[in-house]
C-alpha cells in the first residue's frame, strides 16, 4: 500500500517490513542506516514512546506511538491510528453517538479512546485487566471501566473491537449483550470481512471495518513521511485487492 502511494507519486522511498523482538535495538539500526520513518504495531507502540526523541502532544496524551519520522538523527513520535479510526467512522456517515464502548486496553485502544472522546463522545473501558482498563480510564479521563463479562453495561450506541481476535467462536466481543449497539469498528484488518462484521451486520448494524482504519491511518503516515498529499484511491485500491487475494 505505502509502495503504490510513493510509485503512484514518483517518489524514491521503499517500505518494508522488519521483524522484532527488541524495539530498541531496530530503532537504532535504522537511525543507523538513515530510514526516514518507522511503523510501530503492537506489541511495541507503548514501549517505544520513552526511547524516542521527541513526541508529538497525541502521543503524550495518548501513551502509545505508531509512527515514527527521522529528521536529521532524531526520532519524533506520532499516532495516526486515532487519525484513522475516526476518519473511516466518518466515512459512511456522521459519527452522531452519545456513548462507545471499547473493548481491549492496548495501544489501540487508548488511540480510539482518544480520538473519540475528541468527538465529545462518552467513552467506557471493557478489557480483561483490571489494571489496564482502570489505568487507561484514568490517564484519558475517560467516562468508566467494566469487566469483560460486564460488556454492554454502559448501554453504548457505538462497540469497538480493539483487540486483534475478531472470528467467532473466540472473539471477546459478545454483541448479544449490547441491547442498544448499533454500530460496530472492529480493528482487525487482515479480511476485509470478519466474523463480527458479519454478525453485526446481521443485526442490521452500521459497520466500520478495520481495512479502512488502517488505510486512513497510513495516508497520514504517508504524508508525515513524505511531505506530500497522499494517493487516496491508489494506496485504498492496492490494499484492498491485497486482502482479496
Amino acid at each position: 500500500m505505502h509502495n503504490a502511494g510513493y510509485e503512484a507519486k514518483e517518489l524514491d522511498y521503499t517500505y518494508i517490513a522488519i521483524g522484532a523482538e527488541d524495539i530498541r535495538e531496530v530503532l537504532g539500526s535504522v537511525q543507523n542506516l538513515e530510514f526516514k520513518g518507522l511503523s510501530v504495531s503492537m506489541p511495541f507502540n507503548q514501549e517505544i514512546v520513552s526511547l524516542l526523541d521527541n513526541t508529538n502532544d497525541d502521543v503524550e496524551t495518548i501513551g502509545a506511538c505508531n509512527t515514527v519520522v527521522i529528521e536529521d538523527g532524531e526520532t519524533t513520535g506520532y499516532n495516526t491510528d486515532w487519525r484513522g479510526a475516526i476518519n473511516a467512522l466518518k466515512e459512511t456517515s456522521e459519527l452522531d453517538v452519545e456513548k462507545a464502548e471499547i473493548i481491549g486496553s492496548g495501544g489501540v485502544a487508548r488511540a480510539i479512546a482518544y480520538g473519540l472522546k475528541k468527538e465529545q463522545i462518552e467513552v467506557h473501558i471493557s478489557a480483561r485487566s483490571e489494571e489496564q482498563r482502570k489505568e487507561l480510564v484514568q490517564d484519558l479521563n475517560l467516562a468508566g471501566e467494566i469487566n469483560l463479562e460486564g460488556q454492554g453495561e454502559a448501554g453504548a450506541e457505538l462497540v469497538v473491537n480493539a483487540t486483534p481476535v475478531a472470528q467467532q467462536p473466540g472473539s471477546p466481543v459478545e454483541l448479544e449483550k449490547h441491547e442498544n449497539g448499533e454500530w460496530l469498528l472492529d480493528v482487525v484488518f487482515t479480511e476485509l470481512q470478519t466474523d463480527i462484521i458479519q454478525e453485526a451486520e446481521g443485526k442490521g448494524w452500521n459497520t466500520t471495518k478495520g481495512w479502512r482504519m488502517l488505510l486512513h491511518q497510513a495516508l497520514k503516515q504517508f504524508e508525515l513521511y513524505t511531505g506530500e498529499e497522499p494517493p487516496t484511491e491508489e494506496m485504498g485500491r492496492v490494499l484492498r485487492e491485497g486482502l482479496e487475494e
